[in-house]
């Protein structure tokens, strides 16, 4: 009998770290299809940039393809603007605990005249077992596309 409960912590603490790894790949992949998603949102926009330093949505707003591309993770849904930090990103305000953050970066610049590629980064921190949210784990994944050549 002793030789069981040895066996069987083992056993149990295996499953456990079995299924937590197997639901961050899973957060992991619901990351790639939102970053994917947003890349395409975004080198599709008319104007990236909108009036006042923010994003102009149309036709859609990237976080919202973000959002649409991974529905199994929860998505940040505050306006991207532009950092005051680097004129080539748009960014969100700090956002709340447990929610994916999106970056945009336009390459050379977020002009309309001279985008060529954008990057859509998508992070967030996911705790894997949930009665112990101080282990967190951080997950990132980017989506690059350059606009076609004409």
């Amino acid at each position: 009998m002793v030789e069981f409960a040895f066996v069987a912590l083992v056993l149990m603490l295996l499953t456990v770290g079995l299924v937590a790894g197997a639901w961050l790949v899973f957060q992991y992949q619901g990351l790639v299809d939102g970053a994917r998603a947003g890349a395409r949102a975004a080198i599709v926009e008319t104007a990236l940039l909108g009036s006042g330093g923010c994003e102009s949505g149309s036709p859609q707003p990237v976080e919202g393809a973000v959002a649409a591309g991974a529905p199994d993770v929860p998505v940040d849904s505050a306006t991207l603007c532009q950092s005051a930090s680097d004129p080539q990103e748009l960014v969100q305000p700090a956002p709340p605990v447990g929610e994916a953050s999106v970056t945009v970066v336009g390459s050379p610049s977020l002009s309309p005249a001279d985008l060529s590629s954008v990057t859509v980064i998508v992070a967030i921190r996911v705790a894997p077992l949930a009665p112990w949210p101080q282990w967190s784990v951080p997950l990132q994944a980017s989506s690059t596309l350059a606009e076609a050549a004409s």
